[in-house]
């Protein structure tokens, strides 16, 4: 529907893409859990009453650090214009290495053309890219932000195993 590539190839590092975020995001999610495993109480007014209800600390801690990843992801917010203290945070967002990588899978080899005029094309997908300031000119571009990803994905999972090992079995 928005003219983007169709080959099985682009679907493919589509797919990986997902599933290799979504096991750096299973790894933080365990990592925290297992770190972080009590519970706290959270006051809701409701009227007249109070109640109180549990809230999961570990969730809160793991949507806060997915928020902030998203806005040092370069998605959201135009990375050139994050205070230069505070950039260093856009190298550890996954949200910035899957969009890196989708953006070259999709933009590298295409054109945009005009709808009701298809010989006038105003813009590449390397305008898009170069734009954006992402590196793309070689296959290993694209694959050093799943290698990034595949990384913190494991570095995540180990400190769960060591968080698991540590903690006090019941008997």
């Amino acid at each position: 529907m928005t003219g983007l590539q169709i080959s099985v190839k682009q679907f493919f590092i589509f797919l990986l893409t997902i599933f290799i975020t979504s096991m750096f995001a299973s790894g933080m999610c365990f990592f925290i859990a297992a770190t972080i495993p009590i519970f706290g109480k959270c006051w809701i007014f409701d009227l007249s009453n109070i109640y109180f209800y549990f809230v999961a600390v570990a969730l809160i801690i793991a949507i806060l650090i997915f928020i902030i990843m998203m806005i040092f992801g370069g998605f959201m917010v135009e990375l050139s214009s994050i205070f230069n203290w505070l950039s260093w945070i856009q190298w550890i967002s996954v949200f910035r290495y899957a969009s890196n990588m989708l953006a070259i899978n999709e933009f590298r080899n295409i054109t945009f053309c005009l709808s009701n005029m298809t010989s006038v094309c105003p813009m590449t997908g390397i305008d898009v890219l170069e734009q954006k300031k992402i590196d793309y000119k070689t296959d290993w571009d694209m694959w050093t932000n799943f290698f990034a990803i595949a990384i913190m994905a494991l570095a995540y999972f180990i400190l769960a195993f060591i968080q698991l090992l540590r903690m006090k079995k019941a008997k």
